[in-house]
Protein backbone atom coordinates (compact mmCIF):
# COMPACT_ATOMS: atom_id res chain seq x y z
CA UNK A 1 0.00 0.00 0.00
CA UNK A 2 1.16 3.41 -0.83
CA UNK A 3 0.28 6.65 1.49
CA UNK A 4 -0.46 10.32 0.28
CA UNK A 5 -0.62 12.40 3.46
CA UNK A 6 -0.48 16.56 4.09
CA UNK A 7 -0.79 18.22 7.29
CA UNK A 8 -0.78 21.97 7.53
CA UNK A 9 -1.77 24.71 10.07
CA UNK A 10 -4.40 27.26 9.09
CA UNK A 11 -6.13 30.33 10.32
CA UNK A 12 -9.15 29.32 10.96
CA UNK A 13 -11.20 27.84 13.52
CA UNK A 14 -11.27 23.90 14.07
CA UNK A 15 -15.09 24.14 15.16
CA UNK A 16 -15.56 26.00 11.26
CA UNK A 17 -13.21 23.91 9.80
CA UNK A 18 -15.29 20.72 11.04
CA UNK A 19 -18.53 21.78 9.64
CA UNK A 20 -17.47 22.29 6.75
CA UNK A 21 -15.20 18.86 6.14
CA UNK A 22 -18.42 17.15 7.87
CA UNK A 23 -21.13 18.21 5.10
CA UNK A 24 -19.73 15.27 3.44
CA UNK A 25 -21.48 16.91 -0.02
CA UNK A 26 -20.23 19.98 0.00
CA UNK A 27 -16.73 19.47 -1.50
CA UNK A 28 -16.77 22.22 -4.18
CA UNK A 29 -17.10 24.94 -1.28
CA UNK A 30 -13.60 24.51 -1.17
CA UNK A 31 -11.73 22.07 -3.70
CA UNK A 32 -11.67 23.98 -6.89
CA UNK A 33 -11.29 20.52 -8.73
CA UNK A 34 -14.56 19.66 -8.50
CA UNK A 35 -17.40 21.21 -10.10
CA UNK A 36 -20.27 19.32 -8.56
CA UNK A 37 -21.35 17.17 -5.91
CA UNK A 38 -24.80 14.86 -5.89
CA UNK A 39 -25.21 12.87 -2.66
CA UNK A 40 -27.41 9.95 -1.59
CA UNK A 41 -28.29 8.79 1.75
CA UNK A 42 -26.84 10.09 4.83
CA UNK A 43 -24.76 9.58 7.74
CA UNK A 44 -22.09 6.67 7.71
CA UNK A 45 -22.70 4.57 4.49
CA UNK A 46 -23.94 7.40 2.48
CA UNK A 47 -22.16 8.26 -1.19
CA UNK A 48 -21.32 10.88 -3.08
CA UNK A 49 -20.73 11.44 -6.76
CA UNK A 50 -18.47 14.27 -7.81
CA UNK A 51 -18.61 15.68 -11.00
CA UNK A 52 -14.13 16.99 -11.59
CA UNK A 53 -13.79 20.29 -13.48
CA UNK A 54 -12.37 17.58 -16.51
CA UNK A 55 -15.60 16.09 -16.47
CA UNK A 56 -14.21 12.66 -14.64
CA UNK A 57 -17.14 11.45 -12.11
CA UNK A 58 -16.08 9.94 -8.85
CA UNK A 59 -17.91 7.57 -6.74
CA UNK A 60 -16.94 7.88 -2.67
CA UNK A 61 -18.84 6.43 0.11
CA UNK A 62 -18.46 8.01 3.57
CA UNK A 63 -16.83 5.47 6.21
CA UNK A 64 -16.38 7.14 9.00
CA UNK A 65 -17.69 10.39 10.56
CA UNK A 66 -16.71 11.27 13.98
CA UNK A 67 -17.48 14.49 15.90
CA UNK A 68 -15.53 13.43 19.09
CA UNK A 69 -12.45 13.55 17.08
CA UNK A 70 -12.97 15.90 14.50
CA UNK A 71 -12.30 12.86 12.13
CA UNK A 72 -13.62 11.73 8.82
CA UNK A 73 -13.18 8.81 6.40
CA UNK A 74 -14.05 8.22 2.84
CA UNK A 75 -13.40 5.62 0.45
CA UNK A 76 -13.26 5.49 -3.88
CA UNK A 77 -16.19 3.27 -5.09
CA UNK A 78 -16.02 4.35 -8.59
CA UNK A 79 -13.79 6.34 -11.15
CA UNK A 80 -11.31 6.27 -13.73
CA UNK A 81 -8.85 7.89 -11.40
CA UNK A 82 -5.32 5.79 -11.22
CA UNK A 83 -6.13 4.23 -7.66
CA UNK A 84 -7.42 0.83 -6.15
CA UNK A 85 -8.17 0.48 -2.68
CA UNK A 86 -8.44 3.94 -1.77
CA UNK A 87 -9.35 5.14 1.97
CA UNK A 88 -8.90 8.66 2.98
CA UNK A 89 -8.80 10.34 6.48
CA UNK A 90 -9.66 14.05 7.04
CA UNK A 91 -8.35 14.99 10.33
CA UNK A 92 -9.05 18.98 12.57
CA UNK A 93 -6.85 19.58 15.31
CA UNK A 94 -7.15 22.59 17.54
CA UNK A 95 -4.06 24.59 17.89
CA UNK A 96 -5.81 27.68 19.38
CA UNK A 97 -9.18 29.71 18.68
CA UNK A 98 -8.63 31.44 15.52
CA UNK A 99 -6.02 27.81 14.23
CA UNK A 100 -5.99 24.50 13.78
CA UNK A 101 -3.83 21.76 12.29
CA UNK A 102 -5.54 19.58 8.92
CA UNK A 103 -4.14 15.92 8.10
CA UNK A 104 -5.31 14.64 5.04
CA UNK A 105 -4.14 11.45 4.20
CA UNK A 106 -4.74 8.06 2.25
CA UNK A 107 -3.77 4.50 1.41
CA UNK A 108 -3.98 3.08 -1.66
CA UNK A 109 -2.67 1.07 -5.22
CA UNK A 110 -1.42 3.03 -7.68
CA UNK A 111 -3.30 1.75 -10.86
CA UNK A 112 -1.19 2.29 -14.11
CA UNK A 113 0.99 5.57 -12.97
CA UNK A 114 4.21 5.30 -11.14
CA UNK A 115 3.79 5.61 -7.34
CA UNK A 116 6.19 8.78 -6.88
CA UNK A 117 3.59 10.44 -9.47
CA UNK A 118 -0.25 9.12 -7.53
CA UNK A 119 1.80 10.46 -4.33
CA UNK A 120 2.34 13.98 -5.89
CA UNK A 121 -1.31 13.77 -7.62
CA UNK A 122 -3.00 13.13 -3.74
CA UNK A 123 -1.45 15.79 -2.45
CA UNK A 124 -1.13 18.13 -4.54
CA UNK A 125 -5.27 17.66 -4.51
CA UNK A 126 -5.02 17.58 -0.55
CA UNK A 127 -2.81 21.02 -0.41
CA UNK A 128 -5.43 22.56 -2.42
CA UNK A 129 -8.47 21.51 -0.31
CA UNK A 130 -6.57 22.64 2.77
CA UNK A 131 -6.12 25.80 1.22
CA UNK A 132 -9.38 26.17 0.02
CA UNK A 133 -10.36 25.26 3.90
CA UNK A 134 -8.71 28.36 4.98
CA UNK A 135 -10.03 30.94 2.27
CA UNK A 136 -13.41 29.64 3.49
CA UNK A 137 -13.42 29.47 7.32
CA UNK A 138 -10.22 31.75 7.65
CA UNK A 139 -10.38 34.70 10.47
Amino acid sequence: MSEASVKMTIHAPADAVWKTISEFGRLERFIPAIASCRVEGSGVGATRTLAMQDGVPVTERLEALRDEDRTLQYSILESTLPFDGYLATMRVRVVDDSTCEVQWSATFEPSGIPEAEAIAMLEGLYRGGIEGLEKLCGN
